[in-house]
């Protein structure tokens, strides 16, 4: 005989299927009715268990990696995309954390992602291109530290995830920014670099002209969970890091001081789990002139990173940038 369904879980359901309608007066009935949907977590075989399309907001898919065991909060970030975000996700929010939502809950660690257990509802935010792109990042980020987030903010993790995942979606910087601009979030000189800070990359610089000791002063948080040991960087590695991620942002101001300061153009960054050139991150982004301006600066548009075998112009035409791929090709003589 089949097990009768959970009634949490039918329960956990309905209040989703509220967030994704952006019904935000059935989800307050719902949390009025059941006060404890509001802290719940997803059951761990939360989703559609093989019946379910693909392409159902429900599929287990989504359940399986980062996303896994989610609060009804997590739901408002639209991330990962289950389905459209609904327009009013920061009212949709503020419904839930009214009714006792806890901003910093974690989700993640499914079977599929082991490795990425802890992100909160802000991360999502940070890393979610549907909330950039619908312009809500900014009124979510503010709602949720405004109710008390803040895992992730002290040790610059949550900036650098959104710069990180601007080669996904080029305006993932403006959610950097804005936690910048408004939440005066610490930096040291790679997450400077994503920013566009010129003065404050050029500050981390003494009078000698050796790096000051703030140069990394976040380095660690980036670190956690890469397998990578947990000595300090040396000078050079912090300004390899820092050429990365200001081509990666399209940050050609900061781009050309580094180089300018020697930083050789050619060098070999870890970029997430890739080892790429600077070239690569510009053109994994999708940055033409940061792009032309590497080459132009001595950048090698033949060099192939080692994880696949590319070229930054197949980085580019695999990512969907023709321009920046055909600008490449035509520096390579290919």
């Amino acid at each position: 005989m089949p097990e009768a369904p959970d009634p949490s879980a039918s329960a956990f359901r309905t209040a989703v299927e509220a967030i994704d309608a952006g019904d935000a007066g059935r989800l307050a009935e719902l949390l009025a009715t059941d006060p404890d949907l509001a802290t719940m977590h997803a059951p761990a075989d939360f989703g559609d268990d093989g019946d379910g399309s693909e392409d159902s907001p429900f599929s287990s898919g989504h359940y399986e990696g980062y996303f896994h065991r989610p609060t009804l909060l997590h739901h408002v970030a639209g991330n990962p995309v289950r389905g459209p975000i609904p327009t009013n996700a920061a009212e949709l929010a503020e419904v839930l954390l009214d009714a006792g939502a806890e901003p910093d809950a974690p989700c993640g660690g499914g079977p599929s992602q082991l490795e990425t257990a802890g992100g909160t509802t802000l991360g999502l935010v940070m890393s979610s291109r549907q909330a950039v792109e619908s312009e809500q990042a900014p009124g979510l980020i503010d709602l949720l530290i405004e109710h008390g987030a803040h895992a992730g903010i002290a040790d610059g993790t949550l900036l650098w995830l959104a710069l990180y995942h601007v080669v996904e979606c080029r305006r993932q910087r403006e959610a950097a920014e804005h936690l910048r601009r408004h939440h005066g979030v610490p930096v040291d000189l790679a997450c400077a670099a994503g920013l566009g800070e010129l003065e404050t990359v050029a500050g981390f610089y003494g009078k000698g002209g050796a790096l000051d000791l703030g140069a990394a002063s976040l380095w660690r948080a980036r670190q956690k969970g890469a397998g990578r040991d947990d000595r300090g960087p040396t000078p050079a590695q912090i300004l390899v890091e820092a050429l990365a991620v200001a081509a990666a942002n399209g940050r050609d101001a900061v781009v050309d001081y580094l180089l300018d300061r020697g930083v050789p153009p050619n060098v070999w960054a870890t970029y997430g789990p890739f080892r790429v050139t600077p070239l690569h991150c510009a053109a994994w982004a999708g940055w033409p002139q940061t792009c032309r301006l590497l080459l132009d600066r001595g950048a090698d548009a033949t060099v192939r990173e080692p994880t696949h075998g590319g070229t930054a112009a197949e980085w580019a035409e695999h990512c969907g940038h023709d321009e920046v791929a055909k600008l490449i090709a035509s520096k390579s003589g290919s």
